[in-house]
């Protein structure tokens, strides 16, 4: 739902509903790598942005999400079981037509489903993340030129067990029809990712501080073919949830515009760690995926509608219609 009170305000409510026996398709985060067993999430965002001035917003963002995997196990008393709400505060301001800078304060807490009671026939466990996270982070963007730009974000976080810094860079460079991006950031696996300015928890990722190297090449080569690939490598620097471990999410997709609306597309995944946490062993998957995707408005619609949000949710070609000249540098 999205909704513009006025041409400075805009609001926002999203709710989203995943079951799957095969949740790492579902999250896709590269600090997450989970066996298969049934999975369950409810997820609820909003936000409200307002423009102050053609040069400042400020946005505040509430999200609450419900989450479930694994099968009942009196042993494990399902402690994957949790329940995330969280609010978050941005602030951004152009300070010229090539820079921006923002601040992000962000606010959650997770908190078990089945929660222990006095004098319950249960062993007291400590559960992680059973005070609330904080996260305060500023953010730099600076466009060095139509095809170059760069963006940087730092900050500190906090979990029961103390404070630790944050901070990504992103860089993309656009070599003839292809963008070519690279980062490298020390975050939390809910926080600030690099060039992404604010990003409330999920509901079942850990608050485990990781190092990232992230790389991504998009392009169109022909004017109805597209390609996109992705790399995401993790390093577990901290031990607060899980131990040291690594662990690589690839993808790889290549599309087909027949029209405006219709795109047929072919996707290759992997997702590889050496050790997981959760069932004690190495994890190695892989994926293959043919599949035709619709929308129901076409590409003049989807940009000239400022209340269309199919393609955020309909990932219908993954790319716009590449021009027959390119832009001017």
């Amino acid at each position: 739902f999205l909704f513009f009170p006025s041409r400075r305000t805009r609001f926002s409510f999203t709710d989203q509903y995943w079951k799957s026996k095969d949740p790492v398709r579902i999250l896709q985060n590269v600090s997450v790598l989970l066996p298969r067993s049934p999975f369950r999430e409810n997820a609820m965002r909003g936000s409200f942005e307002i423009q102050a001035t053609p040069l400042t917003a400020f946005e505040v963002s509430y999200g609450n999400a419900v989450t479930t995997f694994g099968q009942t196990d009196p042993f494990q008393a399902r402690i994957l079981d949790n329940v995330t709400h969280g609010v978050s505060f941005t602030a951004s301001r152009m300070i010229t037509r090539r820079q921006r800078v923002s601040a992000t304060y962000s606010f959650f807490k997770v908190a078990p489903i089945n929660r222990a009671k006095p004098n319950d026939d249960a062993v007291d466990t400590k559960r992680e993340l059973e005070h609330p996270v904080q996260t305060l982070s500023m953010g730099y963007q600076v466009s060095l030129s139509p095809s170059m730009y760069l963006s940087f974000n730092g900050g500190m976080s906090t979990l029961d067990n103390g404070k630790s810094y944050v901070f990504g860079i992103l860089g993309n460079r656009r070599l003839g029809v292809f963008w070519l991006g690279a980062g490298y950031s020390r975050s939390a696996s809910f926080g600030i990712e690099p060039g992404v300015p604010n990003a409330l928890p999920n509901g079942l990722a850990p608050a485990n501080y990781i190092d990232q190297i992230l790389f991504r090449l998009s392009g169109q080569p022909t004017q109805r073919i597209g390609l996109q690939v992705e790399t995401n490598a993790t390093h577990n620097v901290s031990q607060k949830v899980a131990g040291p471990n690594h662990s690589l999410i690839a993808r790889a997709r290549v599309d087909y515009r027949w029209t405006d609306r219709t795109v047929t597309f072919a996707s290759v995944e992997t997702y590889q760690a050496p050790w997981n946490d959760h069932i004690k062993a190495p994890l190695s998957r892989n994926r293959f995926i043919v599949g035709l995707e619709f929308s129901l408005s076409d590409e003049r619609e989807r940009r000239i509608n400022r209340l269309n949000r199919d393609e955020d949710y309909v990932a219908l070609t993954e790319h716009a219609r590449r021009r027959r000249t390119p832009d001017p540098e």
